[in-house]
């Protein structure tokens, strides 16, 4: 159909790094860090970068011209959980290492 054809041409894939950060004209954009080293699409929507793994929208961030790295708390957090053994280190570094990136904080 047409309108698929659409949809699949403006979708992009990539393979998301270590970092879990997608780069998106010259910004870069936290996905679950699960998708890690799986490819994933995106597409913008309306002053929004929408992203899909097997079809299913798993994150949506306002595009962002000033801060060229944007992460999601909950993204940042869920990648520490791995290196670090509690919960209270981790929200202590979570939010010391988000004081870092200006205009953060939950979204």
């Amino acid at each position: 159909s047409e309108l698929l054809d659409s949809y699949e041409d403006e979708m992009r894939s990539c393979k998301v790094p270590s970092t879990f950060l997608i780069e998106y004209k010259g910004a870069k954009y936290s996905v679950p860090p699960y998708l890690i080293n799986k490819t994933v699409k995106y597409k913008e929507v309306m002053e929004k970068l929408c992203i899909y793994y097997q079809n299913d929208l798993v994150s949506e961030h306002q595009i962002n011209k000033k801060n060229t790295i944007n992460y999601y708390q909950h993204d940042y957090k869920n990648g520490l959980i791995g290196k670090f053994k509690d919960d209270e280190e981790i929200e202590k570094i979570t939010s010391e290492n988000l004081a870092k990136f200006k205009d953060l904080g939950e979204k």
